[in-house]
């Protein structure tokens, strides 16, 4: 009686350990190696507001997370942000490349691309959120004052401060913009499409850097 309950109990155990190995397989893995974040269903245009019908849930494992991503339980606080960079179908959905709506984006603006064979001049310390007023070196034209959507890298990656955490205080001159995350390549700024024109129009007519970009006070 005794051997026969034991080879129960031995083959009760073998089941237990294959049922627990699928349920791992089939679900654990998942919920232990894996993170839930925002994907999108469909490219995604600069440009556009962000809606909850343009996403769709993915689980991705955990060393391929990107920074800052959205996640379920943040959905809600991004919706309606304007996103700044493409975002191709299946994408993670970045908050570095979401931008609050308020003032900064009115109807008919979006973000545009001042790229690095147009700029002659610019500050090092230039950074998102900044205005700057675009001028031509020759003095010839004022293209007027924009304000800075994003500051990246040859890698198209914002450039950031490493002090504070990346963030720069309202009424920062300069002081604390000594230590960028890498060297600026080019400047998004927001304008409207008739603006934009005017500038790549001009300066792709010079066949060389031809644009300075003089940062302003914040208004």
């Amino acid at each position: 009686m005794f051997r026969k309950l034991r080879k129960f109990t031995g083959l009760f155990l073998v089941l237990l350990a294959v049922l627990l190995l699928a349920a791992w397989e089939v679900r654990g893995r998942e919920m232990v190696l894996m993170d839930d974040v925002l994907a999108a269903q469909e490219d995604i245009a600069p440009g556009e507001a962000l809606d909850v019908s343009m996403v769709r849930v993915v689980s991705v494992p955990g060393n391929t997370l990107i920074a800052d991503a959205v996640t379920p339980k943040t959905l809600e606080s991004v919706t309606g942000m304007i996103v700044t960079d493409k975002i191709p179908a299946g994408g993670q959905i970045s908050e570095r490349v979401l931008s609050a709506r308020s003032q900064d984006v009115i109807r008919d603006e979006s973000f545009f691309v001042l790229i690095r064979g147009w700029i002659l001049m610019r500050s090092s310390s230039l950074r998102r959120g900044d205005h700057v007023e675009i001028a031509t070196a020759d003095g010839s034209a004022d293209f007027g004052i924009y304000r800075v959507a994003f500051v990246k890298d040859d890698q198209d990656r914002e450039v950031e401060d490493i002090a504070n955490g990346g963030l720069i205080r309202s009424g920062d001159q300069g002081e604390g913009r000594v230590n960028g995350t890498s060297m600026i390549d080019h400047v998004e700024i927001i304008c409207t499409p008739d603006a934009y024109k005017q500038i790549r129009e001009y300066a792709e007519g010079q066949g060389a850097p031809s644009l300075i970009l003089i940062r302003r006070e914040d208004r």
